[in-house]
């Protein structure tokens, strides 16, 4: 059983080597010089962003990213460590039961007023052949990727249709899309492949009301789930020659943030692979969209339109 973290989250725990670990701290100071921080005027209101599996990895990328943009966030997982960073709410508790993510969004209610954005980065990646998958294989894939996130997307989108805006987004893997037969991964396909399609229904179903619903899907990410001795394996299947970085998928997720803010994009998939699936054809939401899986400014047919954009990232 593999565990990898191109789909980070509540996987269960293992000994992660002490070189491998980046602190929040190292994270936030990387991303600084990236993402520079936003202004917002006095009268608009503190942005709040909820992570799940936000202990390590992508979703401590994250806290970190959305912190430096301005945001308060409230960070959730099995183990979540101290923090005296008073626009940071470290929530621990186990994603896949209703009453954590009750509690979860009932602390940011209560502690920050309101949910702006959620960010499903919890999940776990377990790879075998399709035969050898167990029951308890099946429950532990499905409990974290899908029931996980229905309990705090359907609570949060309650919240953000009473705010009247909201910005969902989802991490999937390239995989869905493109099988790798030396990378077997049907419950990963079925689990992850189920966000993207749920991401396009309820980015039309809740577009009238404020809420926009993404997702980005993700190749092999070097996070500290991932065994170096693994590096250049993983790097000569990306084009760019290297695995992806949690920045890079920090980028793909603040840039939708950003465009949100902008009312764009909507029930779109934003690949983040290091260049993977360069040469693929590209089918496009749009038939006027940049050949380059760039999509043209939205005009007012296509607004509310659910989009998915493959791009040779």
């Amino acid at each position: 059983m593999i565990y990898e973290t191109d789909l980070v989250g509540e996987a269960p725990q293992a000994t992660t080597p002490h070189h491998q670990q980046e602190s929040l701290m190292a994270l936030a100071d990387r991303l600084t010089a990236q993402h520079p921080s936003s202004t917002r005027s006095s009268d608009e209101p503190q942005r709040v962003a909820i992570v799940t599996g936000a202990e390590r990895g992508i979703g401590a990328g994250l806290v970190a990213a959305f912190r430096d943009l301005g945001y308060s966030v409230v960070g959730t997982s099995l183990s979540m460590p101290a923090s005296d960073d008073s626009d940071f709410l470290g929530v621990t508790g186990d994603i896949t039961q209703a009453e954590t993510a009750q509690r979860v969004v009932e602390r940011a209610r209560d502690v920050f007023g309101r949910i702006d954005s959620l960010i499903n980065n919890a999940g776990i990646y377990i790879g075998k052949a399709f035969t050898d998958y167990t029951l308890d294989d099946y429950a532990a894939i499905t409990a974290v990727n899908l029931t996980g996130f229905f309990h705090i997307t359907q609570r949060v989108i309650q919240q953000m249709v009473a705010q009247g805006s909201g910005h969902v987004v989802s991490i999937s893997t390239s995989l869905v899309d493109h099988a790798d037969s030396t990378r077997p991964s049907a419950l990963a396909s079925l689990t992850k492949g189920g966000l993207v399609a749920v991401t396009r229904s309820l980015a039309i179903e809740y577009a009238s009301r404020g809420v926009r619903v993404n997702a980005v899907s993700l190749g092999v990410i070097k996070t500290p789930l991932v065994e170096p001795s693994s590096y250049a394996s993983n790097a000569v299947v990306h084009p760019l020659g290297r695995m992806g970085e949690i920045a890079d998928v920090v980028d793909g997720i603040l840039y939708l943030e950003r465009d949100w803010r902008r009312s764009r994009s909507r029930g779109r998939t934003r690949p983040r692979r290091a260049g993977r699936l360069a040469g693929h054809p590209i089918p496009l939401g749009r038939r006027n969209a940049d050949p380059r899986g760039v999509p043209a400014p939205a005009d007012s047919r296509d607004r509310n339109r659910c989009r998915v954009v493959r791009q040779p990232i």
